[in-house]
């Protein structure tokens, strides 16, 4: 699914296979002059290439009228917007994953849950030939769904993908964005991203349309 909000006019997609090719945007003005919102959902084949474009700024705004060396931004009347030729922001290729490389656990927001879902993930690791990583990625697993407990109402979800890396999933109905706390030395509690951070290669969020993925990732043994 591709939803975003575009920083410039004329924000727009392209997906590209061969010699197909299918876009989504640019995005339309409001008609106050604001930048509209849209959003799109289409399946896109292994080894599409995927192009994030600028195709310009709208024509008809205005850009800040900035006073070099006055200490004065101001947005007034402005000056008319440059013409902005279309660019390149990002490129990506896609690539698929096999279904053996995917595992995923719905779990109901019981924090009684917590250690089936790290049964099922250690179990999956062996399963995979990944039993060094089953102890991190226990507690990788144990920190995230007890956040996703914590912080959210509804059912939760578990997904973890062997690909070059090795990554922790957990999707909750939550939009609120999780933040790593400095915990003090006498508190209970508050360290578990913290602990995700050291103990992992790289971290995330993305937002869904019913809440939020929190990831981690860790990196595989090339041998």
């Amino acid at each position: 699914r591709w939803d975003w909000r575009p920083v410039m006019w004329g924000v727009a997609i392209l997906t590209m296979l061969g010699d197909r090719v299918r876009s989504v945007g640019p995005t339309a003005p409001a008609p106050d002059g604001s930048l509209s919102h849209d959003s799109a959902e289409f399946d896109v084949a292994p080894g599409s290439l995927l192009v994030l474009s600028s195709a310009g700024t709208h024509p008809h705004r205005r850009t800040p009228d900035i006073r070099v060396g006055s200490g004065r931004t101001g947005t007034g009347a402005g000056r008319p917007a440059r013409e902005v030729r279309p660019s390149v922001l990002l490129a990506a290729r896609t690539r698929g994953l096999a279904p053996t490389d995917v595992a995923t656990w719905d779990l109901p927001n019981d924090p009684a849950v917590v250690a089936d879902a790290r049964s099922r993930a250690t179990t999956q690791l062996t399963a995979w030939g990944l039993p060094d990583l089953s102890f991190t990625n226990s507690l990788v697993v144990s920190e995230l769904v007890t956040n996703a407990i914590r912080y959210s109402d509804g059912p939760i979800r578990l997904r973890l993908i062997r690909d070059r890396a090795l990554i922790c999933e957990v999707s909750d109905t939550s939009s609120r964005a999780p933040h790593a706390c400095r915990a003090a030395p006498s508190d209970q509690g508050g360290r578990g991203l913290s602990i995700v951070a050291e103990l992992t290669q790289a971290q995330g969020m993305r937002y869904t349309p019913t809440g939020k993925i929190v990831w981690a990732e860790q990196t595989l043994d090339p041998g």
